[in-house]
Order: C-alpha cells, then structure tokens, then sequence
C-alpha cells in the first residue's frame, strides 16, 4: 500500500464499501479492541470456563463464515472511525498494537491459554489462541479486498 497516495488509498470502489485504508483501520480496531478485551478480562483472576468442544464448535462455525462469500456487517465498535486516513499513521498504529499485543501474550501465565478469556462479538467465547486463529484469518480475508480495491498499477 506505500506505493499508493492517500488519496487514491481513501478512495472507495462504490457506495457503502470501504476504501483500502477504512479496511485496514477495521484490522487494527479489531485487533486492538481484541488486546484491550483479554487485559481487561484477566486483570481480575476471573472464573473462566476452560476450552471445550462447544468453544471449539463456535470457532469453526466463525472461520467457516470468514472464508464463506456471505458480505457480514461489522459489529458498531470496529466499523473505521472517519473516511480518510493517512496510510503511515495507520501502518505504525498497526505497529504499536501488534508489539502491544506480543509483549502482553509473552509475559502472560501458560494457565490462561486453556480458558475462554476472549469474547468474539458473534462467535462469543474463545480461547486466547482461537482469538489469534481469528485474528490471522480476519486479517487474510481482508488483505484480499483490500488487494482488490487497490488503485490499478500505472
């Protein structure tokens, strides 16, 4: 996308579709609010339920859904924010929360890896390591409309 203006990367392929730029920013709140979600979960010690076949069973119903070619409306708190955005800040925003998120995953206690700490605000309760699943495949069905709505090479 660096080779790209801003405003060519602003710019969106038609009515109600997001541009390159609103779908990366829909990436990062995603993954950010997905960060805030599991460090505000585990500040407490709560009483989790662990991993089960039922958490197991949500998370491939939503990785079905990810790669299925049904259009689903994002959830109000990752839809972007604004109808411009400037490509660098976006790219080291994204950078700040990937760190974020890598420095909080490392240091945190094994034990949590087992329990449903992250709620998907369809899927519902998931596991720290199907949050990532999710977070990968999210990020892989993006990149595709993002590709596919980049400016033609000149």
């Amino acid at each position: 996308m660096s080779k790209y203006d801003n405003e060519s990367l602003n710019r969106s392929p038609g009515t109600g579709v997001w541009s390159p730029l609103e779908v990366l920013h829909h990436i990062i709140i995603s993954e950010e609010g997905s960060l805030k979600y599991v460090q505000k979960k585990l500040s407490f010690d709560p009483e989790l339920p662990k991993t089960n076949f039922i958490s197991n069973v949500r998370y491939g119903i939503l990785l079905g859904a990810i790669y299925s070619p049904i259009r689903f409306s994002a959830p109000a708190s990752v839809v972007p924010r604004s109808e411009s955005f400037e490509f660098l800040a976006l790219e080291r925003h994204w950078q700040e929360v990937a760190t974020d998120l890598g420095n909080y995953l490392e240091q945190l206690d094994p034990r949590w890896f087992d329990y449903q700490v992250y709620k998907h605000p369809i899927a519902g309760r998931l596991s720290i390591l199907q949050m990532l699943g999710f977070l990968r495949n999210h990020l892989l069905r993006h990149k595709k409309q993002i590709v596919s709505r980049l400016p033609p090479a000149t």
